[in-house]
């Protein structure tokens, strides 16, 4: 694919995500957005990126494809090229679409503290479907040790498995 046509191509899903975001917002539609679903985060430098995720074929790089605030002092300007950013390819991580009770997005990768669960989780996608993983927590039967998804409700995500490693010890400090 020609420069050209990729970056039509990447003009068109940006478009498409914006429209589909702006119908949403105006139909007051709340909760999980079907564009949230197909979001991905990545890091550079220590600085999170998030939107649609392009790995090329020929160079495997992987990229961050959206609408970056460069007004930020923490975006260096230099990394960020027609609203495509190169990403660590071990940070990514896809959206799982829900969003905790600071409606903040969650992502593979994030530690969420579910207080009705009892427990820390680390959020993974595995057998085809979304799964929290006990961290640290009161139950100590393997069984209980892991839940889909869909069985939390009300959850806070406190942070991530690359930026708060000490989030994964059985006892966080």
């Amino acid at each position: 694919m020609t420069d050209t046509a990729l970056n039509a191509h990447f003009a068109s899903m940006k478009k498409e995500t914006r429209q589909a975001e702006l119908r949403r917002k105006e139909s007051g539609e709340k909760g999980e957005a079907m564009t949230d679903r197909y979001l991905f985060r990545g890091k550079r430098d220590g600085r999170w990126f998030t939107g649609h995720l392009h790995i090329c074929m020929v160079t495997n790089h992987h990229h961050i494809i959206g609408n970056f605030d460069v007004s930020d002092e923490s975006v260096d300007i230099n990394l960020v090229s027609n609203e495509i950013v190169e990403v660590e390819p071990t940070s990514i991580g896809q959206s799982t679409g829900k969003r905790d009770i600071n409606g903040k997005l969650l992502f593979e990768g994030d530690i969420i503290l579910d207080s009705f669960q009892n427990g820390r989780y680390k959020v993974a996608w595995g057998d085809y479907k979304w799964k929290c993983h006990l961290i640290a927590g009161t139950r100590s039967c393997p069984c209980c040790a892991m839940f889909h998804l869909s069985s939390f409700h009300r959850f806070e995500i406190i942070g991530n498995i690359h930026d708060n490693p000490k989030l994964l010890a059985r006892r966080a400090k």
